[in-house]
């Protein structure tokens, strides 16, 4: 991923040696990881229990078949 800003690259000096130049590539990459895992966890914690009943739902769909899905749909309806 690549995700250079020529903003930001102003704010790197230009003479570091390759030891500096890794280990600052190694922080940001643990700061855009952590990004990336804080997103994640916060649109996990939002999905509700409908979303996954409709994942499943298409998931039906998509590899068993229509008649699948709707007898599932039918036993919810019992189950209610």
């Amino acid at each position: 991923m690549n995700r250079s800003n020529p903003k930001c690259l102003k704010m790197v000096p230009k003479l570091i040696t390759p030891e500096e130049k890794e280990s600052r590539m190694n922080i940001c990459a643990d700061i855009l990881n952590n990004i990336d895992t804080a997103k994640a966890t916060e649109i996990l914690n939002q999905l509700t229990e409908a979303d996954f009943q409709h994942c499943f739902q298409q998931y039906a769909i998509v590899w068993s078949g229509i008649e699948i899905a709707k007898s599932t749909l039918k036993a919810k309806k019992l189950l209610l």
